[in-house]
């Protein structure tokens, strides 16, 4: 996050931490990687790149909620023109680029303005004010959907990513099942959906994520932590 310009957190897919000992054979500290960790990033933003690709064409991307996050640097880089958006601030400037804070659920862009839109570990966050956020009872993710498919062309792309399993909120996020995403993109056509899981690697001190069927995903609780994720291409 980001602390008066002078503070910034990227969210990336590895994670590597280090602890620093003394090694008396040595005689001076040395650094040694403790543990390795891979979140959902690992499979988002492939799954994203992979389906904007789709497109068959370099198009106009609005990504929503891009604080933290590298995707729209990946998609700028391959020719796209992308408007990054999140009520946070962002610091990357880099060609083919903007960005504008502004609300998930009342963004400010005209009526079909986009070719496709991408909502990365979002959505789930909407409304509940964890991330200073306005909050709101009614269906947020609803209404968050409902705004970016006004914005998004006749037969564009929605590609969106959300915790998955067995349904539950809580003070950060919600976790969607398969009826809550039947229900949030009701009028859309979902092209393709796929469902990853973690699994821990304790004796290796690592984890990996691997897809798995939707009976699987269902049973996999994520109310502590994200544990599963649902990857979705749709077209409006």
């Amino acid at each position: 996050m980001i602390d008066n310009d002078k503070h910034y957190w990227i969210n990336e897919p590895v994670f590597l931490k280090f602890k620093d000992r003394f090694d008396f054979s040595r005689f001076e500290r040395v650094r040694e990687l403790k543990k390795m960790f891979l979140n959902e990033r690992i499979v988002e933003l492939p799954f994203v790149i992979d389906s904007l690709s789709l497109m068959g064409k370099r198009g106009k991307i609005l990504d929503v909620g891009c604080s933290e996050s590298v995707l729209p640097l990946f998609i700028s880089t391959l020719g796209n023109q992308i408007t990054g958006v999140d009520i946070r601030k962002y610091p990357y400037k880099v060609p083919n680029f903007d960005f504008l804070n502004a609300d998930i659920m009342d963004l400010p862009f005209k009526d079909g303005d986009f070719d496709a839109v991408t909502c990365v570990s979002t959505l789930e966050h909407v409304g509940l004010g964890y991330y200073s956020d306005p909050e709101e009872k009614d269906e947020p993710q609803k209404k968050a959907v409902k705004e970016m498919a006004r914005v998004l062309k006749k037969g564009g792309l929605f590609v969106l990513t959300v915790p998955f399993g067995a349904p539950s909120v809580n003070v950060q996020q919600r976790v969607f099942d398969q009826r809550g995403i039947d229900d949030i993109l009701w009028g859309f056509k979902i092209t393709r959906i796929k469902y990853f899981a973690n699994f821990d690697q304790e004796a290796a001190r690592n984890n990996y994520w691997e897809e798995v069927d939707l009976g699987f995903a269902e049973k996999v609780v994520s109310s502590g932590s994200t544990q599963c994720i649902c990857c979705v291409c749709a077209q409006k």
